[in-house]
């Protein structure tokens, strides 16, 4: 969606600047219109039924491993 005093102001500022601004300008709104697509990704109704499948000994072994490694804060690394 595009806002209609925006793209008007663009326009009048694009017509003010010479072709090399211009080609910037166009690179800088095309790599912010990348940057602003979502990350790809499963859906979370697509994963959904693997709900429960993992066993309790392997859950628990993956929170162990989270609790050793991922909540600890190494202060010698700051």
């Amino acid at each position: 969606m595009v806002d209609a005093q925006i793209q008007t102001a663009l326009l009048d500022a694009l017509g003010q600047m010479p072709l090399p601004s211009q080609q910037v300008l166009l690179d800088v709104a095309l790599r912010l219109a990348v940057a602003a697509e979502p990350t790809p990704g499963t859906p979370f109704h697509q994963l959904k039924h693997l709900v429960g499948t993992l066993p309790n000994d392997v859950v628990d072994e993956m929170q162990q491993a989270i609790d050793d490694h991922c909540e600890r804060i190494d202060s010698d690394a700051w």
